[in-house]
Formats: C-alpha cells, structure tokens, sequence
C-alpha cells in the first residue's frame, strides 16, 4: 500500500495516532471539538491505567482512578494555555490525582487506626471493663477460654475449632455456648449491675 493511503487511514481514525496529540489536536479539543477530545481520551486512558498498574493499583481500582483523571483533564482542558504542554499536563494531572489517592488512603487508615479521640472518662470505663473482662477470663477453664478465644477472637467457624480442638462441631456449639454463659455470670459476680 503506498505510504500516502495508509497515511490517510491512519488520519482518519485517528486511533493510530502517535501518543502524544499534536498540538493542534490539542488545541482543537481545548476549543470544543469533541470528536477529537474523545480520540484523544481513548489513547490516553490505556497510558493512564498502566501507570496506576505500575504504581501498585489492583486493576478496578487504576481503571477508576483513570476515569477520575480523565474527568479531572476534560473539566481543566480549557484552562490549558499552551496546546503543545499537553503530554506534561497530562501526566502532572495523573500523577496529582494519584498522590491525592494515596493521602485519602493514608488518612482512612490513620482514622480506622486511631478513630476519633475518645473522652478520658471513657478510657477509665474501658480500662476497668478490661480489667473486669481479663480477671472473668481467668476465672474459666483452659478449654472455655480456649473456646472463647477462638470463636470471638480470632472468628473462627464452629468447623475449624472442632479441627484445631479435636471436637465433635456439635460439642464445639454447646462448649462456646456454656463458655459464653460462664463468663456473663463471672463478670456479673465481679461488676454487679448498679441499678
């Protein structure tokens, strides 16, 4: 095929396109052409979800993270000045919202971490539940704290303690029962209800 048709086919589509969009492309979607605004955003989305893949997001979550960007540049386009700084624009824009990620991320897992600051009464509450809970839990047997520990603790299936236990499952239901009975009239005996 002469070099001039297949240049033309490729112009046309304007999927082949080299990454990045000349500016003129550039500038034509700045300005309202959404024909190319769209070519220009189907090349970039595959480029944007491998750098998030690559930066360490499981594959939904760089494909949203993606569609957020590209959302975030459509809105931002027409504040773009120079059409030919659009690749350096492109991915400072990929990069922020991955940065703004990651600090959402961080202060999710410092506020399930450390939650809210709890009042200093509450800690004195919490403190001496604790030491009630801890004294009743050494009050009941080794197989009754065992029991207890597995189930409540670790949450485990009435299945998998009667493996670990070598109990029958049934036993297990009717040992975690009379356990958690147990410790209910323990604590009851060591902090009596004041009403």
């Amino acid at each position: 095929m002469p070099e001039s048709k297949r240049q033309s086919r490729i112009d046309h589509s304007g999927l082949f396109r080299a990454w990045p969009p000349s500016a003129e492309r550039v500038a034509a979607a700045r300005d309202g052409d959404r024909i190319v605004l769209g070519e220009i955003l189907e090349q970039g989305f595959p480029k944007l979800v491998a750098f998030y893949r690559g930066s360490g997001l499981r594959h939904a979550d760089a494909d949203e993270l993606a569609s957020e960007a590209l959302e975030g540049m459509v809105r931002n386009l027409p504040k773009l000045r120079e059409a030919a700084a659009f690749e350096a624009w492109f991915w400072s824009v990929a990069r922020n919202r991955f940065r703004s990620r990651l600090r959402k991320k961080g202060r999710q897992e410092r506020e399930l971490e450390y939650g809210p600051v709890p009042d200093p009464s509450d800690l004195l509450i919490e403190t001496e539940e604790h030491s009630i809970i801890r004294e009743a839990m050494k009050q009941l047997s080794v197989r009754d704290r065992q029991v207890l520990w597995l189930r409540e603790v670790e949450g485990l299936t009435h299945d998998e303690i009667a493996g670990r236990m070598k109990m029958a499952t049934g036993a297990v239901r009717v040992a975690a029962l009379r356990a958690r009975r147990r410790l209910a009239d323990i604590y009851e005996g060591l902090h009596p209800d004041p009403d």
